[in-house]
């Protein structure tokens, strides 16, 4: 009797401790990130820091630059120009290791014409080979450290890891001038800097645990992990020792893949280097000390700047800044809730480097005008004009130099060497520069008329003497030339002005955002967000103080521990409506809470523990006090029968003991699918329209799936995850042949779908068909876009079962052989096919139903064992004679080729392509073996062609997913 009458609160105590002890251990965390992000969603969008700016290396600076990674001048440049614009700070989110290659100088044809003409000057040949080769290749590095002190508050990057090598001396340097003081005297911030390593490393559960325990404030606690502080690579010397500061670049990155919080410091011996965005803060507020506590960084006596319509006024206010920590030592970034785009103000480097070109063909202007030899028209006052233009620009640039020369470093103190460049002579300098710019600006405008008019009147006066040729020739230039200065020097100076504009005062971070670069990750908002916006968004989450403060775990499990008994464990046991509004009522709250608490308060407490006690321990006793057969099986149903396929439906009815976690191995074949350029619709339609869209390709696909006894695992947007073979095993290489059967269906379905599309989109809207899908089909053909859906398939043996938690589930399955059909998904694009791609593993369990096409032997990437690609191309029963002896004539041409005779395959691959004129795979074979085979040289990863060849085996790397 007392066990039926506190069964219910002994369920709930159990749940309570279970949950507690798997939440411990660290199994849910992935589940509290994905929480987390929805939270921090419901938070107010964090105000926009305005003087924030990102400088981004962009697909359009590469276009207009050139490939990256650039020559150091481009960087040289641009610190000099950002100093004239009024940026108030730059930051390199750009790690410069070594020494750059040297590049080929770009006035080599003048330094080799006054090489040529003065070798009589060299004593021996080798003097002149050595001046000569000097001459040829250069490096900009100088200019580049030169440049980073001439703009004064540049910030560079330092590496926890070891990357490079560096002298003791340049080790030293780094840490005298970078390492922040603070006090920790509990050693947290190295105990946080291990525990992040251990993460990255994913450390055994044993470890976690002893470092959990371990007093670091006790130094035969902390000294078997010191080892963890010794990363430290900096920006190269010759930049560091010009550099205000310098921040570690390392990115905290969790379980699941994404950034949502960063390490304020990392310990270096009992100095800290403080995270990229972090340093520049510190060295503009010049906190008076800095505190490590339990839960947070206490920044004590910091000058805070006042600011004025986001401008800076000159002054500032004296206050103290708390940084709130999680249990692992990192702050929660308030994440702007925009794209990266959208989010803070952007710029284009390329903006940049324009007006720099500008500025350089003004220039040559000015010198061949000024070359132009008159004869005896050197006394005419616009020729006098233009020499002192020329003069005064060339005076310019050696001041320039001078002032870079002067930029010898700082030494170990932070005091400038050589005393560097004071203020009042960087506003003589630009000073110098906008009066030259103006004075130029009004000769273009209007003087350059009445230049011209007097070299009309002094052409006329001397036509004579000059000849017709010589007045023709030069008057026409000269008119051709005034026109492109006055354009040059009118864009110059209105591209100046909104470019100093946007600079002005700025904190400048400087980053490649480009979309051939690795430099992405994943955030709450976006799973492809630049790396540089991190610190951006780091440095908005300090400046306006407006943290998350997260909140112990055990805490929100206590609490709904104590409202799960009072709400579930204290109802009486038959009254059903109420037990069902408790239910609703205690999930409800446990949701509803955290939501308010983060909304209102900026408090983060972890959801997904306080949930599965409430959740769990509300169907356990639900399921302890309605204990019958029949009610399991009817709440199974209802339950998930809309979720999942019925074959999988009518397993959990069949042996309700089946729906746990875990799977089992067996042989059978994963399908994965996608539209074509999908992204394209996405701009054209509305996401109504594309909802219907989906709705409409993804049911006939589905349905050839089921057909063919297939299990479809999960969409993603336009892609279908499918698996054949499972939960019904199929033996025999039956689940291969009826996935290839469904590949080839969907096919024709797709086909058929495109004509329908135009067919009704040239007609009006048929009586019950959606709006928004008749729409979406009128805009397709509108833009003359059709669906072409990529498949890939691969046969072996996968994990099938249960993936989640206990309380989300899906039948689901995984593997290295699933990666793999996901990839050949992906490969259709390389090969250019008609759609599918299968591999060996599938081929070889197909009997002689299927053509297929063998392509290469490939190694895809993140798998290193090289296999064959086939094309499926038809069944066998519905191709024609002309299919297979193509077919047959395709694998004598491969073979030729893989036997390395490309002449004669490349000659076949040709005939081939005249029989087929659609066939864009042997079209793509004739273009590579062109560029390439034929040539007698190879594809590399430098080719950008999508694969690199190994010519020892004879295997193809495909370098793109």
């Amino acid at each position: 009797m007392n066990f039926k009458k506190n069964a219910d609160k002994a369920i709930i105590v159990a749940v309570a401790v279970v949950c507690a002890a798997v939440s411990f251990l660290g199994f849910l965390k992935k589940f509290d990130f994905r929480l987390y992000d929805t939270l921090l969603s419901l938070k107010e969008n964090p105000k926009t820091r305005q003087e924030v700016l990102l400088v981004d290396i962009d697909d359009y600076s590469l276009e207009q630059v050139g490939a990256w990674p650039w020559t150091r001048d481009t960087y040289a440049n641009l610190l000099i120009r950002m100093k004239e614009f009024g940026a108030a700070s730059i930051v390199f989110d750009i790690e410069f290791l070594s020494p750059s290659n040297p590049t080929v100088n770009p006035n080599l044809e003048r330094l080799l014409e006054d090489s040529f003409a003065n070798r009589d000057s060299f004593s021996t040949p080798a003097e002149f080979y050595d001046s000569l080769k000097d001459s040829v290749m250069i490096s900009y590095d100088d200019l580049f450290a030169e440049s980073i002190q001439f703009f004064g508050n540049t910030w560079l990057t330092i590496n926890n890891s070891h990357l490079a090598d560096y002298t003791d001396e340049d080790v030293q340097y780094s840490k005298t001038r970078f390492l922040f003081a603070v006090d920790d005297p509990l050693k947290l911030i190295l105990k946080g800097n291990v525990k992040t390593k251990f993460d990255e490393d994913r450390r055994p559960l044993t470890e976690y645990l002893a470092l959990s325990g371990a007093d670091f404030s006790a130094p035969e606690e902390f000294a078997p992990y010191t080892e963890y502080a010794s990363g430290f690579s900096p920006a190269m010397r010759p930049f560091i020792s010009r550099a205000a500061g310098a921040g570690f670049t390392n990115s905290f990155i969790d379980s699941d893949g994404s950034r949502r919080r960063v390490e304020i410091f990392s310990d270096k011996d009992g100095g800290f280097v403080a995270q990229l965005a972090v340093a520049p803060i510190l060295g503009t507020i010049k906190p008076e000390k800095i505190v490590r506590t339990k839960n947070s960084i206490e920044i004590i006596g910091a000058q805070i700047p006042v600011l004025d319509g986001g401008k800076p006024t000159g002054e500032s206010v004296k206050k103290d800044i708390s940084i709130p920590l999680d249990s692992d030592g990192r702050m929660l970034v308030n994440w702007k809730h925009e794209s990266y785009n959208d989010s803070f103000r952007h710029t284009s480097v390329c903006l940049t480097t324009q007006l720099d070109d500008i500025e350089s063909n003004i220039f040559s202007i000015l010198s061949q005008m000024d070359s132009v030899d008159l004869r005896d028209g050197g006394g005419l006052s616009c020729k006098r004009e233009i020499a002192g233009f020329v003069s005064d620009y060339s005076t310019i640039l050696e001041y320039r130099n001078y002032l870079l020369q002067i930029c010898e470093g700082y030494d170990s103190e932070g005091n400038a060497i050589s005393g560097g460049i004071a203020q009042d002579t960087y506003d003589e300098y630009f000073s110098l520069r906008r009066d030259f710019f103006g004075r130029l600006l009004e000769f273009s405008r209007g003087a350059d008329e009445r230049a011209m008019a007097e070299l009309q009147d002094y052409f006329l006066e001397n036509y004579d003497m000059l000849g017709e040729d010589f007045v023709l020739d030069n008057g026409n230039w000269f008119s051709d030339a005034f026109d492109a200065l006055r354009s040059d020097v009118s864009l110059y100076c209105e591209t100046f002005d909104k470019q100093s504009k946007i600079f002005a005062d700025s904190f400048c971070i400087i980053g490649n955002v480009a979309t051939g670069t690795t430099d992405f990750g994943t955030m709450p908002f976006s799973r492809a967000y630049p790396n540089v916006g991190m610190h951006a968004n780091v440095y908005n989450t300090i400046m306006n103080e407006d943290f998350i403060t997260p909140v112990d775990w055990r805490w929100g499990v206590l609490a709904s521990f104590v409202l799960t008994l009072l709400l579930v464990g204290f109802v009486p046991s038959k009254k059903a409506f109420v037990q069902i509004l408790c239910g609703i009522v205690l999930i409800a709250v446990v949701l509803t809470v955290p939501a308010l608490l983060m909304r209102t308060a900026a408090l983060y407490v972890p959801v997904v523990t306080p949930l599965l006690i409430a959740v769990l321990s509300y169907l356990l006793v639900t399921i302890f006090r309605f204990m019958s057969a029949e009610k399991d099986k009817k709440f199974i149903t209802n339950a998930f029968g809309q979720c999942l396929s019925r074959e999988v439906v009518n397993q959990l009815i069949a042996d309700p003991t089946s729906f746990k976690l875990g799977g089992e191995n067996r042989e059978m074949t994963a399908m994965f699918t996608d539209i074509q350029k999908f992204s394209s619709f996405s701009e054209l339609l509305s996401a109504t329209q594309l909802v219907a869209l989906l709705n409409y390709y993804l049911t006939r696909m589905s349905d050839i799936i089921m057909d063919e006894r297939g299990t479809v695992d999960k969409y993603e947007g336009d892609a279908i995850v499918a698996l054949i073979g499972a939960p019904l095993k199929m033996d025999g290489g039956e689940h291969a042949v009826h996935a290839c059967a469904a590949a080839l269906k969907m096919k024709k379905a797709e086909i058929l779908m495109n004509e329908e599309i135009l067919k009704i989109a040239a007609s009006p809207k048929p009586e019950g068909m959606e709006d928004d899908l008749y729409d979406a089909f009128r805009i397709m053909v509108k833009n003359k876009k059709t669906l072409f859906t990529r498949i890939g398939l691969n046969s072996g043996e996968m994990t099938a079962g249960y993936m989640g938690s206990e309380n989300k589930k899906n039948y689901t399955m995984m593997g290295n052989n699933v990666n793999l059909a996901s990839r050949l998904e992906g490969v259709n694009k390389q090969y250019s096919t008609g759609g599918i791609l299968i591999s060996e593993h599938t081929e070889k369990l197909l009997g002689d139903r299927f053509i297929v096409r063998p392509l290469d032997r490939v190694q895809v990437v993140n798998v290193k064992t090289p296999l064959r690609l086939y094309e499926l191309v038809a069944e066998r029963e519905e191709a024609d004679g002309d299919l297979i002896g193509y077919m047959d004539d395709w694998r004598k041409a491969l073979g030729k080729f893989e036997e390395r005779d490309y002449g004669s395959a490349l000659s076949d691959f040709k005939r081939l392509a005249k029989r087929r004129e659609g066939d864009n795979v042997v079209r793509y074979y004739i273009t590579l073996t062109e560029k390439f085979f034929a040539q007698g040289k190879y594809p590399t990863e430098k080719d950008d062609f999508g694969v690199s060849f190994n010519p020892e085996n004879g295997v193809f790397t495909l370098l793109q997913k």
